[in-house]
């Protein structure tokens, strides 16, 4: 089994948003807000943002977490609760293909799977 060590952050908001998502940011010039939009969109001005840059923390917030695996409907997802030898729940993994990540919660642990997968991070 493989544990996580990369926490729930926004630097890794920002790898599921640019490499799971395949979302670059941009900037409003009204509001000066970053906000994601798939990478070949021509012109993000003109483009309805994804997310805002501060909404979209899927490495917290298990509705941005489902957006990212709504992606891969082929994506053969395996989510649990992780459990020590004593059978005490001691927090979560999620499974996609031979890639295993524990998590202290079930989004970061999805996040990191699915970096993995990607060959973004190596969870040791």
């Amino acid at each position: 089994m493989t544990s996580a060590v990369m926490p729930a952050s926004r630097v890794l908001d920002y790898l599921v948003a640019t490499e799971v998502m395949g979302w670059v940011l941009a900037i409003d010039p009204l509001t000066y807000q970053s906000f994601y939009v798939p990478a070949d969109v021509q012109d993000p001005e003109d483009y309805a943002p994804a997310y805002y840059e501060n909404e979209w923390k899927p490495s917290t917030d298990i509705a941005c977490t489902w957006v990212a695996v709504d992606k891969y409907p082929d994506y053969p997802f395996v989510i649990g609760r992780a459990v020590n030898l004593e059978g005490i729940p001691v927090g979560w993994f999620c499974q996609i293909f031979d890639s295993r990540v524990e998590a202290t919660t079930a989004a970061l642990a999805i996040c990191l799977t699915l970096l993995q997968v990607k060959n973004v991070v190596k969870v040791t």
